[in-house]
């Protein structure tokens, strides 16, 4: 991990995140900020260092409650669907919190990425722990060259057996 002076990703309401363009993020808001109209109790998905979230949905219970909680994040390349599930239990839902339909090799101009965690608290205090964290990469497909077809299935050695993150949040 880098360790920076400087914040790339603006202060404690900009998450860690705000102006990191050509990117794609997760948001598990526990804050109510003043300046914000959404609530502070939300997950949102955020598209190039943009906090006001492209599409949101309140959480019932108060994501900060000390309990665990675990979250799907599952994107699919070929629909272009990013999909998330959140639990208090690590029973994955059947129906995602959260659908959105993103080309993610245009935002992010390269079929190159970066995955990881950021938070913020500003002059607050809170605490983010992330309690496991694995991630699956599969890319299937088909590639058509005139009248040729072949059927592409690469899996890296990384692969691990679900894409889950696990964290507990309390201020």
């Amino acid at each position: 991990f880098p360790v920076t002076i400087n914040n790339p990703g603006n202060d404690g309401g900009g998450i860690g995140y705000a102006g990191i363009t050509n990117s794609l993020g997760v948001e598990f808001d526990t804050y109510n900020n003043v300046w914000d109209d959404n609530n502070g109790n939300h997950v949102g998905i955020n598209i190039d260092g943009n906090i006001d979230s492209v599409v949101i949905q309140p959480i019932a219970n108060r994501l900060n409650d000390g309990n665990v909680w675990t979250a799907w994040v599952d994107y699919n390349g070929v629909d272009d669907l990013l999909e998330v599930r959140l639990a208090s239990t690590n029973q994955r839902p059947d129906n995602p919190l959260l659908s959105y339909n993103i080309d993610l090799i245009s935002i992010l101009q390269t079929p190159n990425a970066h995955i990881g965690f950021t938070s913020g608290t500003g002059s607050a205090i809170g605490y983010h722990d992330i309690l496991n964290w694995n991630f699956n990469s599969a890319v299937t497909g088909t590639i058509t060259n005139d009248d040729t077809s072949v059927t592409l299935a690469v899996s890296p050695s990384t692969v691990t057996e679900d894409s889950t993150s696990t964290y507990r949040d309390w201020e």
